[in-house]
């Protein structure tokens, strides 16, 4: 009978042992999932950021060319406003002037 006791706490103890593994065991497999969960993620942001830096990379290479153009605008605009200077130095300096010369001229 003692015997039979003994056999019962042992048959306790291991069930005990047993349940906790299982805890563990769950414990585990949610912790895997989690782990996997992550990972997907992981490989999400990494391919989002891939796509942002290529985004960064074109517009980087688009303000080089407006860069260019730009430096061309400011190049076109110095032409313009010398030829401008070249064209207002040729008009005479006041109106009197060009009605002495249109008077001149139709006099003679």
């Amino acid at each position: 009978n003692n015997n039979s006791n003994i056999n019962t706490e042992e048959i306790q103890k291991l069930e005990n042992e047993v349940q906790i593994l299982k805890n563990k065991l769950s414990q585990s497999s949610e912790t895997e999932k989690n782990y996997s969960a992550l990972e997907i993620e992981i490989s999400r942001l990494e391919k989002e950021n891939i796509g942002i830096k290529n985004k960064l990379s074109d517009l980087e290479s688009k303000n080089k060319e407006f860069s260019v153009k730009d430096e061309d605008n400011k190049q076109n605009i110095e032409k313009l406003e010398t030829e401008i200077l070249q064209l207002k130095s040729k008009i005479p300096p006041n109106g009197a002037e060009l009605k002495q010369k249109i008077n001149a001229m139709s006099n003679a």
